[in-house]
């Protein structure tokens, strides 16, 4: 709508002087920027004067709309100044723009009624539908807020699917630790168990929700997360069987790699993906409850 400026041209009209006539071509519409016009219609010889419009009001949009001629004339009454907006570029702006759409909509079916309790003719009433018909055929494209709204919603379903894939390269490594700790002498410990429960449930619910929202089925959700599942399991037994509980020399270098690839695909996942998406949706309360999450796994570790 803004690139609209630039095709708006500003004109000036003396006192009486015609801005357009009745039975001519509607071209263009008009927007009083200061001054009055009268709109005058002539019906059997005599002359009716059915409006006088001021400062900002609008006039001409009839025709524009219909592609049909002028339905009454339009005078200046004293010096005045309008803006005009041509019949190509108001269309367009009713493509660009529902609500100016609708306005106009409103406006044209307030001005057939008018026109049609001022004067003697009645309004015809298939000139009248094929107006409003005129208007309902304009092809609205989407608005400016409505591409935003749509490219976050692929962002956030872009960010669920790069989460489910971070916790998928994750559970990789993970798994393999889970397998090494089972078989280790002190076991699994219930700080393990809810630091990753603690890490991954919240990660899962967001995606998952996003996913939703992004079309994804429900079957294709619970597959996704199941073979992240099955992926953990297998990873953990198979980490059990090939690794010993207690690692020396390369091995034990080797597994510190693997707990490092980990870590590194957890942070990579939450600096590139997680933090950017919350901030977006929540706001400034994301600093304090990513700091309460490592709070709780920092407590959950001491005791």
């Amino acid at each position: 709508m803004a690139d609209l400026i630039h095709e708006v041209e500003l004109k000036t009209y003396e006192d009486g002087e015609a801005i357009c006539r009745q039975g001519d071509a509607a071209e263009e519409m008009f927007f009083i920027l200061n001054g009055e016009v009268d709109i005058i219609r002539h019906d059997n010889n005599s002359d009716k004067n059915l409006a006088t419009l001021g400062k900002y009001d609008c006039f001409g949009e009839l025709g524009v709309i219909q592609e049909g001629p002028r339905t009454a004339d339009a005078i200046a009454r004293g010096d005045i100044q309008v803006y005009s907006i041509s019949r190509e570029d108001f269309k367009a702006l009713l493509k660009e723009d529902k609500s100016v759409r609708d306005k106009i909509m409103a406006l044209a079916a307030s001005r057939l009624d008018d026109l049609s309790v001022k004067t003697d003719v009645e309004v015809d009433e298939d000139w009248h539908k094929q107006t409003m018909d005129s208007l309902d055929k304009e092809q609205v494209a989407v608005t400016t807020e409505e591409i935003r709204s749509e490219g976050e919603a692929r962002s956030h379903g872009n960010a669920a699917l790069a989460i489910w894939l971070g916790i998928f390269i994750d559970a990789i490594p993970e798994s393999l630790v889970i397998g090494l700790l089972v078989v280790s002498p002190g076991g699994v410990s219930l700080a393990f168990i809810v630091g990753v429960f603690l890490a991954n449930m919240p990660e899962a619910m967001s995606s998952s929700v996003s996913m939703r929202d992004n079309g994804l089925s429900l079957g294709k959700v619970y597959l996704m997360w199941g073979s992240i599942t099955l992926t953990t399991g297998l990873g953990a037994m198979l980490g059990a069987v090939i690794f010993p509980p207690s690692p020396e020399g390369g091995l034990y270098y080797f597994m510190v790699g693997i707990e490092a690839l980990a870590a590194g695909a957890m942070l990579t996942m939450i600096a590139e993906t997680m933090l950017p998406e919350a901030y977006e949706m929540g706001g400034s309360v994301v600093g304090l409850s990513t700091l309460g999450g490592f709070l709780s796994a920092l407590l959950v570790k001491i005791i």
